[in-house]
This record gives C-alpha cells, structure tokens and sequence, in this order.
C-alpha cells in the first residue's frame, strides 16, 4: 500500500519524510508501517520497529530496533544523511546501557541527560 506524503511544516521550511521513508523501506527489506502520533513517527516491520522525533533542527531517534545483523548502522546512516541534508542534529534518547557501544560506535558522545546519546558531527 503506498504511503500518503509525509511532510512536516516547520516554521521557516518544509521537511519531507518521503525520501526517508521510501529508503527505509528498500533497507528493511520488508512491508513496514507508518504512522504518526501526537508528534512522534512510529515505523514498524518484521525487522525494524523505529520511532522518531522531528522538531525545528532536532531529529530525535526515541527506540531503534533493529532485528537483523548490520540493520541498524544502515537505519542510523540513512537517518544521518536525511539529518544533513535537512541540517539537523540528531539525538538518541532512551538508550539502554548494554546499547552504549553501538551509539560510540555511530560516533555519538554521552549527553546530559540520563540515556541520552548527541551525535557527534
């Protein structure tokens, strides 16, 4: 079933979804599902459940789970280049102490708040 176009509107500029959505759906390899509730973007699929934040120049990844091997750094790259493309800094928040070597690995930095991952550009 083909997704409606996702778009955020965002006080000087528009953010499309659709380029993000449409690469997640080759790299999970499986029918996903999209949806958006009360601001927080929710993709799930027999491999991949993702949800995300959007909000002015913040991408915020609330939970990756990523259920085949190499999936996740594929996920977190394609979100880095919609990141930059879109001039965005990204955060991981939530994260689970035995997940801290995959965010290091991303090449995120401990931030202040507790579970909270920055990326470092």
């Amino acid at each position: 079933m083909e997704m409606p176009p996702q778009k955020i509107f965002e006080s000087m500029y528009e953010i499309d979804l659709n380029p993000l959505i449409s690469n997640l759906k080759v790299t999970a390899g499986k029918e996903l599902t999209f949806e958006e509730v009360d601001g927080t973007y929710e993709i799930d699929s027999d491999t991949l459940r993702l949800s995300f934040t959007v909000d002015d120049d913040l991408f915020e990844v609330r939970n990756i789970e990523a259920l085949k091997p190499g999936l996740g750094t594929e996920v977190l790259s394609q979100i880095h280049e919609f990141a930059d493309e879109n001039k965005m800094i990204v955060i991981a928040s939530n994260v689970k102490d035995t997940a801290r070597g995959f965010w290091e690995k991303m090449g995120y930095e401990e931030g202040t708040e507790s579970g909270e991952f920055i990326r470092d550009k």
